[in-house]
């Protein structure tokens, strides 16, 4: 749309009082009653309103703005073409919370029987926008109410709508029983770079008189994992430093190192650029080398993030950011980049959030964790009793350590679960069992949990449980209180144990990238619309506007901060082993 058109519609009211569209039954039962007076006087004036044209890259359209005056003489605009795009990804969720409700994929038709009226607006400002119960999106779907929704801090640009049958569920205004006329259905478009396409898309969607798959869009088809791994095969240094690692990480689990080193699994939060990511490991080779007698160093390299409500989900689901979800092109992005991080020479962990993407990748992880959110699930446990690697379980978000305990327990026993063979095969997977599970001590809700009297009662229950005692400690999440320079802090407090002889610690997990912090916070009001993935902060120029070497999810410490941790930590463990070596102890 041009420039001049734009500035019409963002210089007009926020508000229009009539539907051009709308029979007058239907104006008095669904709109305000201040829109009835007009409905006669919007259709006359219709035909005579000022037309502004705006070219959009695929057709010219024609906007039309139109005031209600308070005074004796009515200025109306008939807004023909009327398309809400979001700043925030509440908009998405909205729309995506609406598509499922009426069954329609997000360009497909809409009604707009759950957007309140202008009245209502002011209550709606009261209310929270995430929450599980999803409030209406920006009224635009009825071309009477509001052109943006102030009460959500929404801004709105305006997009071609087009009209079309009817969808196949009753055009019934839930609030006021009347039906709605084709004039009040448009297309709602959802903030994407390329619109979702899917390869077989569900046809009755919507159609709640189906026993299944009616809240289901569409379907497309998965690249076998073995395909995958044919194309970008693993090399043999890259197999050669995953297997050496895994065997070297059972053995700092267990006690067992000849070395008594501590393991150090560290590195950014998420992975969103591979370019950065390989510059990271470049410089984490260095330390490796350097620190090789004192700390067994791994690279986190998580692909897929748990989201607490919505969000970025991480390389693999949306490698693009920009929700268009080209899930195949991640799973290539992420494989590539695992040959190339373990070709280096460097080991690599990530956590299992599925039982299908681990028979991409699984191959050159060293070290997997099952993370607080999921590691009370039934279903990741039985994954890891199958895992070919150490895999810890974080506590729960609160804080407790019982469903820790409980998995360590669950893992170590054989199971038997449902996933898909490398083919893609879907099958019965039955598994022996992981003897080398551990715990992870992140903190939670109810505070933190790396002190040495929560080491030591942590050690205590899994040794009554006849469980392997050695554990790990997150110096992110809960224990950092959500703030990234805690980390340096709680790494402090932990080596501080460590040269005092504690044998409990048997690894630290870092959150740490090329420069500290994250992107910024969500762009202010009044700022242009951004493809923001959930809760991260992503410009209007989308992936190519982010600063290189930041992470878009938890904010990290800096690499000048990761060196000097580091170091504290391999002299920690220097201490420690002279110790053990002086005292004759286990």
């Amino acid at each position: 749309m041009g420039g001049a058109a734009l500035e019409v519609l963002r210089s007009a009211p926020l508000r229009t009082e009539v539907c051009p569209g709308c029979a007058s039954a239907h104006a008095r039962q669904h709109h305000p009653p201040a829109a009835t007076a007009t409905a006669t006087a919007t259709a006359t004036a219709t035909a005579t309103a000022a037309v502004v044209t705006a070219v959009t890259a695929v057709t010219a359209v024609t906007v039309v703005t139109a005031v209600t005056a308070v005074t004796a003489v009515t200025v109306v605009t008939a807004v023909t073409v009327v398309t809400v795009l979001a700043a925030h990804d509440e908009a998405r969720h909205h729309g995506l919370r609406l598509s499922a409700q009426y069954g329609f994929s997000p360009r497909q038709p809409i009604t707009a029987s759950a957007i309140p009226p202008p009245r209502e607006l002011s209550e709606h400002a009261s209310r929270t926008h995430n929450k599980n119960v999803c409030s209406p999106i920006p009224p635009a779907t009825c071309l009477s109410r509001s052109l943006s929704h102030p009460a959500c801090s929404l801004l709105a640009r305006f997009l071609p709508v087009q009209r079309s049958t009817p969808p196949p569920v009753s055009q019934t205004c839930r609030r006021y029983a009347a039906p709605l006329p084709q004039a009040c259905w448009p297309r709602l478009v959802m903030p994407e770079a390329d619109p979702i396409q899917f390869y077989i898309e569900n046809k009755s969607v919507g159609d709640s008189k189906n026993s299944e798959d009616w809240r289901i869009r569409g379907y497309n088809p998965l690249t076998p994992p073995d395909l995958l791994q044919h194309e970008i095969p693993q090399t043999p240094r890259s197999k050669e430093t995953t297997v050496q690692a895994r065997n070297e990480a059972a053995d700092v689990v267990h006690g067992r190192d000849a070395q008594r080193r501590l393991m150090v699994v560290i590195g950014p939060c998420s992975i969103h650029d591979p370019k950065a990511a390989l510059e990271y490991c470049d410089r984490l080779l260095e330390l490796k080398q350097k620190y090789k007698d004192d700390l067994l160093i791994v690279m986190r390299a998580y692909l897929e993030k748990p989201r607490t409500t919505v969000g970025w989900k991480g390389l693999i689901n949306d490698p693009d950011i920009d929700n268009s979800f080209k899930i195949n092109k991640g799973l290539r992005v992420s494989r590539q980049l695992f040959v190339d991080l373990t070709d280096k020479g460097m080991p690599i962990a990530s956590e299992m959030l599925d039982t299908i993407s681990p028979q991409f990748l699984a191959d050159m992880l060293s070290v997997g964790a099952i993370g607080a959110r999921t590691t009370e699930s039934q279903l990741h446990r039985e994954l890891a009793s199958g895992l070919s690697f150490p895999v810890g379980f974080k506590n729960g978000t609160d804080g407790t350590l019982d469903v820790a305990v409980d998995a360590l327990g669950s893992v170590k026993h054989p199971h038997h679960f449902l996933s898909v063979t490398k083919p893609g095969v879907v099958a019965i997977v039955g598994t022996t069992g992981n003897d080398d599970a551990f715990v992870i001590m992140r903190g939670g809700k109810k505070g933190t949990n790396y002190d040495p009297t929560s080491i030591k009662e942590a050690r205590e229950k899994l040794e009554s449980k006849e469980l392997n005692p050695r554990l790990m400690v997150d110096c992110s999440h809960g224990n950092s209180e959500k703030k990234h320079k805690n980390q340096i802090k709680v790494a402090h407090s932990i080596a501080e144990q460590i040269a005092q002889g504690e044998t409990a610690i048997a690894s630290v997990m870092i959150e740490s990238n090329i420069h500290e912090g994250k992107e910024g916070p969500p762009p202010p009001l009044g700022s242009p619309l951004t493809n923001s993935p959930g809760n991260q902060s992503v410009p209007a120029e989308g992936k190519e506007g982010l600063k290189y070497g930041v992470s878009i999810t938890d904010a990290c410490i800096s690499w000048e901060d990761t060196e000097a941790v580091l170091e504290e930590l391999a002299g920690a463990v220097a201490k420690r082993r002279s110790q053990l070596g002086v005292n004759g102890a286990h």
